[in-house]
């Protein structure tokens, strides 16, 4: 009796511990991690210089980055709006 009481309470404490830790996630330190976990990426497109690199770069993991991005065009609603726009991922303002 007393050892099915013991370990039904670590049972119960690891299945606790389990549902209620969040999950650790190992932060991403490079590009090419942003690539592999295929994360979507949005970008306000202002026509500067950095659109012009990667439009035009030749490496093959900044390519397949700058292709991934969901892009919006340049707008002039304020930036509350633009972030609200970006989360819901409904581009019609």
């Amino acid at each position: 009796m007393l050892c099915t009481m013991i370990i039904t309470a670590a049972y119960e404490g690891n299945l606790l511990a389990f549902l209620t830790t969040p999950e650790m996630t190992t932060p991403i330190r490079t590009v090419e991690e942003l690539v592999e976990n295929n994360l979507p990426w949005n970008m306000v497109l202002y026509r500067e210089s950095v659109e012009d690199y990667l439009n035009a770069t030749t490496d093959p993991v900044l390519k397949k980055f700058w292709e991934r991005k969901e892009a919006v065009e340049h707008i002039s609603i304020p930036y509350e709006r633009v972030i609200v726009v970006i989360i819901r991922r409904h581009w019609s303002i």
